[in-house]
């Protein structure tokens, strides 16, 4: 990603912040997307400043930093959930609302979600890349994916439904530990995480499918 790129990234980041904060501004349900974008934006400026580092010595403390992270950028998929208290039908004609503030908010919420969790999944692949061109350099970094989106699950739903945070691992790691025994116990536990790792590795394999198509010249099909 060059210079260019980053700049605008920030600035189309600083503007939705600001956006978001003063629509959803004391509405407790809502303001945690302001609060939950943040925490996704901080794997990418991880990333960001990984890709600067050529020695693995200081690769791999930021690499831990950021796999502690990762989580809270898919775990914005989940505010997608919140859509339903916007109560989009008119109970009297079951239509759709023409409610221009309720269309506002749902567009913040998909301004927020859907770029983020596609630069989520730059990301991985950044970091993937990165991490095998430093033990061969043609090694793909796709045979990562499956090891990182599965702690990622993991990470999903400790912070979801157990309510743990990303720091938590350093003041309570053996809380944190039996905790995710339990999970593991757990049939409900095992199903989400199956689930949402499938879901994860779909998500990866619509990314790559979104840049093959951005990659694609039209030039190239007169040659077809």
């Amino acid at each position: 990603m060059n210079k260019k790129s980053v700049l605008l990234l920030h600035i189309y980041y600083i503007s939705l912040l600001i956006i978001i904060h003063i629509t959803f501004y004391q509405q407790s349900t809502y303001i945690l997307l302001f609060v939950n974008t943040i925490l996704a934006l901080i794997p990418i400026e991880l990333t960001l400043i990984g890709m600067q580092f050529k020695k693995l010595k200081f690769l791999i403390p930021l690499l831990i930093i950021w796999l502690l992270f990762l989580p809270n950028n898919f775990y914005l998929i989940t505010d997608l959930f919140h859509i339903s208290l916007l109560e989009p039908y008119d109970t009297t004609t079951a239509l759709i609302k023409l409610d221009s503030e309720m269309w506002f908010k749902l567009m913040m919420i998909f301004l927020s979600v859907f770029p983020t969790i596609f630069l989520g999944c730059w990301s991985i692949q950044a970091v993937s890349q990165k991490i095998c061109s430093h033990f061969n350099k043609q090694l793909k970094g796709i045979v990562l994916y499956p090891v990182i989106l599965f702690l990622n699950t993991i990470g999903i739903y400790l912070g979801r439904f157990e309510r743990w945070n990303s720091w938590e691992i350093f003041t309570q790691p053996f809380s944190l530990l039996k905790n995710i025994i339990l999970i593991f116990k757990s049939s409900t536990g095992q199903q989400f995480i199956l689930q949402f790792f499938i879901f994860s590795l779909v998500i990866m394999l619509s990314y790559h499918v979104i840049l093959s198509i951005l990659n694609y010249s039209p030039k190239s099909a007169n040659h077809l």
